[in-house]
């Protein structure tokens, strides 16, 4: 069965082979004084993007090909990735929807290439709201999907069809309006604030998923930072997360990979493949978080990412 992965946040370091009472006072304290926190957080599944598009916002083009699409997933395996997450319809701001022939000539063509390529690994995740490509997608051997509508687009058809399949895992995305108009959606006034609003909307889909069978331990939470949020907004989410995992009860993804706030304001300036140093600061951040509720950090450079959180960590135990 499919089982929501839940690792621990952090390990302590032991300073074991002190020499007396007096040494190890001296240790701690200057410990202290230099670093309050000396905790190692756990390092997180690392989620690789594939996207099939010609117009995503960072690397649209570069893998809409089955050769392309399937190198890029071997190299992501060979970093270390423990999910590959397919997309073949865009998402980015002002992005238009696409068919479900189109979203289906893009995807299933690749999906049936990684499968037969590496028919054991079983972490295969589709970014799709479409009922009927899930359906086809679960058939070919995927393991999760992606929702980024918020069960908006196919609801509770998407949920009859993830439901029969017990090793299958649903992400559920807070998200408003539609990429065309979700930057024009940024007010939370009235919902007490977009923390508040995103910890009663994922409670409600996870009530949804629940109410038709799909048992918690098959959900994932994400709230869907640059999904209708501004700069401001998106910094509240990533300040709160351990709060929003403990209130809504779920692990949670986050997918902050080369989003324009990163650029801090300064998008047109910074590209989006030079954010990464940037998204892999706040991966770092993220899962120092005391009672850190993230356990799977989604990323265009699984190999750059995971090199600077070793990094960070190796500085951290020092």
């Amino acid at each position: 069965m499919y089982t929501a992965v839940h690792k621990n946040s952090s390990t302590a370091n032991d300073n074991k082979d002190a020499p007396d009472i007096e040494s190890c006072k001296r240790s701690i304290d200057r410990k202290e004084r230099i670093n309050i926190s000396i905790i190692v957080p756990a390092e997180p599944q690392w989620m690789a993007i594939i996207n099939l598009t010609p117009d995503s916002f960072s690397d649209g083009g570069q893998f809409n090909t089955v050769e392309t699409a399937l190198h890029q997933a071997e190299k992501a395996l060979e970093a270390g990735a423990t999910w590959l997450d397919l997309g073949a319809e865009s998402t980015r701001p002002t992005a238009k929807a696409i068919s479900e022939a189109e979203e289906r000539q893009r995807l299933l063509p690749v999906l049936e290439a990684i499968t037969a390529r590496f028919p054991e690994f079983k972490g295969i995740s589709i970014d799709t709201q479409k009922a009927t490509i899930a359906q086809e997608a679960i058939i070919r051997g995927a393991t999760l999907i992606n929702d980024v509508s918020g069960l908006r687009t196919s609801g509770d058809a998407l949920l009859a069809v993830i439901a029969p399949h017990p090793q299958v895992g649903l992400v559920l995305m807070h998200s408003v309006g539609t990429p065309e108009t979700m930057q024009t959606l940024t007010n939370y006034d009235a919902q007490g604030g977009v923390v508040s609003a995103v910890i009663d909307n994922l409670n409600h889909l996870k009530h949804r998923a629940g109410a038709v069978g799909i048992a918690h331990n098959r959900l994932w939470a994400d709230v869907g930072i640059g999904f209708g949020k501004t700069l401001e907004q998106n910094l509240a989410l990533l300040n709160n997360l351990p709060m929003v995992g403990e209130q809504v009860g779920l692990p949670l993804l986050l997918g902050v990979s080369r989003k324009s706030c990163l650029a801090m304001g300064q998008a047109e300036a910074v590209a989006p493949q030079h954010r990464d140093a940037a998204g892999a600061m706040v991966h770092w951040q993220v899962m120092n978080q005391p009672n850190n509720a993230v356990r799977i950090c989604r990323v265009h450079d699984v190999g750059a990412n995971r090199l600077a959180f070793r990094w960070a960590g190796e500085f951290t135990k020092q």
